[in-house]
């Protein structure tokens, strides 16, 4: 069942939906249609959309407190599965 919630950081209604991949995200509730809320108040599951709902990571002005240091951004050069595929030399 879809999970209607505020974000225990800032608040902010959200509601969790599934990826894809089956994972939960938080989502801005404002970003799911009238359909969806309904589907929602009454217990039918909808999968995250990518472009249409707006994860709550992107606008949370507390959203680190939720990030675990093993996901950096950044990438070094030893970690990077593309740096063997770059040109040394271009013509």
């Amino acid at each position: 069942m879809s999970n209607l919630t505020s974000c225990k950081a800032c608040a902010e209604p959200i509601i969790f939906l599934k990826t894809k991949d089956n994972k939960s995200i938080p989502v801005n509730f404002s970003s799911v249609s009238s359909v969806e809320k309904e589907f929602a108040s009454i217990g039918k599951e909808f999968p995250f959309v990518y472009g249409r709902h707006i994860s709550h990571f992107a606008t949370c002005t507390d959203s680190d407190k939720f990030r675990s240091s093993s996901h950096s951004p950044m990438v070094s050069k030893s970690q990077c599965p593309f740096i063997n595929f770059l040109p040394t030399t271009i013509n």
